[in-house]
């Protein structure tokens, strides 16, 4: 490996690029968390109806079929977000990196069974490709049918549901739904006896039915802001993988980096800048990395350290 770090500008210009990513996950996750909040309003004022009508045990499974419509849009948001999180770290990668290394590294690359490009013809008048005339949109279509190849849907789904400490996220949301479905069913029945009372209005019945939601509701948006960060994060470091003996590390980074003031960790302050080399031996090692996020409320990501001989 190279032992010459890259001009900084390019490091720099890296981490800031995957800095802006990082921020628009969070965006799109927290546009996540709403959609699910909408649906948890709509899904309070049915079960408020039922409520109302006596139908107790249709009230409670309303809490059932808010689960599988959360657990939908989650499943559909997180495939989505591992398409953009590739698309923009091959785009980063193709705007950001020198483009020979890559094109080199790109010719060393063995093709896949079955994906065997057909030769082709011969032609001595051919001086061959110059990456340096490509256009941005040529050159990262380029790495993106190659080097950076889109990974298929099985290595998505091994990511999407890998277990968190044990866990996978669909079966914490089960836990939190039946936890839901006994709160519904321990208040429906002294909730229809307010409203027959008058005790509770209709809009005070939603509220109080999206108020025994909220833990489900709640939890549910954990799951989509912390699973989501890790799903990005680790296609993302699927990408630094391909980059070889052109990746030196991967550094962590935090919010604290640029903003002194943000509540973080005093484990997760410590560690923002760490790199953690790819050369065996050399401490800290890429080996014994964290996948971030991992802890809840985390927002580390990584970026990584390229190596690259000076001209």
């Amino acid at each position: 490996m190279p032992a010459v770090l890259a001009r900084k500008s390019v490091n720099r210009k890296l981490r800031k690029r995957l800095k802006a990513k990082h921020v628009k996950t969070l965006h799109m996750l927290r546009g996540v968390a709403r959609q699910i909040d909408d649906k948890a309003k709509v899904a309070a004022r049915v079960a408020a109806a039922h409520v109302e009508a006596n139908d107790l045990t249709r009230a409670q499974a309303e809490v059932a079929l808010l689960a599988t419509g959360v657990m939908g849009l989650l499943l559909l948001s997180f495939r989505r977000l591992a398409h953009w999180s590739w698309s923009t770290t091959v785009e980063a990668f193709a705007r950001e990196v020198p483009r020979e290394p890559l094109f080199e590294l790109a010719q060393q690359q063995e093709p896949a069974p079955g994906d065997e490009p057909e030769p082709p013809p011969a032609d001595d008048d051919d001086p061959g490709l110059d990456v340096e005339l490509m256009t941005l949109a040529a050159w990262t279509a380029f790495l993106a049918g190659g080097l950076f190849a889109q990974p298929r849907p099985e290595q998505v789904n091994r990511i999407i549901y890998a277990p968190v400490e044990g866990v996978r996220w669909p079966d914490r949301l089960k836990a939190w739904q039946r936890r839901s479905e006994l709160q519904m069913g321990q208040t429906a029945f002294s909730r229809a006896l307010q409203v027959r009372q008058g005790i509770l209005t209709r809009e005070a019945l939603q509220r109080a039915i999206l108020l025994d939601m909220a833990p489900m509701v709640l939890a549910a948006q954990r799951i989509a802001e912390h699973e989501g960060l890790r799903i990005a994060e680790a296609i993302q470091r699927a990408g630094y993988a391909r980059l070889g003996p052109l990746l030196a590390g991967v550094m962590i980074l935090n919010p604290v980096l640029f903003n002194p003031s943000h509540n973080a960790r005093p484990s997760h302050r410590r560690r923002a800048g760490t790199i953690y080399w790819t050369e065996p031996g050399r401490q800290p090692n890429i080996v014994d990395m964290p996948l971030v996020p991992d802890e809840p409320n985390c927002y580390c990501w990584d970026a990584p350290v390229l190596a690259l001989e000076l001209a």
